[in-house]
């Protein structure tokens, strides 16, 4: 079993929506926050796994914290890329699943 806690601490305390920050706003402070080189190298092996993981659900995660109503898993996932991984690691493509 993988262990998610970074990618669920980042969208519970920079993407939820009861923290009223634009996406902007809050990529901005992803970018902030992994300009530590470990936490970034974190992220980075966490992101990898959980879009390879088929078993990870991005619909669901992104419920939790209310961060963006997904229509299906596919838009829930696109939408992760677009706020978590293109925001960091804009130099790489993201993983397939």
């Amino acid at each position: 079993m993988n262990n998610y806690s970074i990618i669920h601490g980042v969208l519970g305390s920079v993407f939820a929506s009861d923290l009223g920050r634009s996406d902007e706003e809050a990529s901005a402070l992803l970018r902030e926050m992994t300009s530590n080189s470990e936490y970034k190298r974190q992220l980075h092996d966490a992101l990898t796994s959980a879009l390879r993981d088929p078993g990870f659900s991005w619909m669901d995660v992104l419920n939790e914290y209310e961060v963006y109503p997904a229509d299906d898993e596919l838009d829930a996932r696109n939408y992760a890329i677009q706020i978590l991984w293109s925001s960091v690691f804009s130099q790489e493509r993201p993983p397939a699943r």
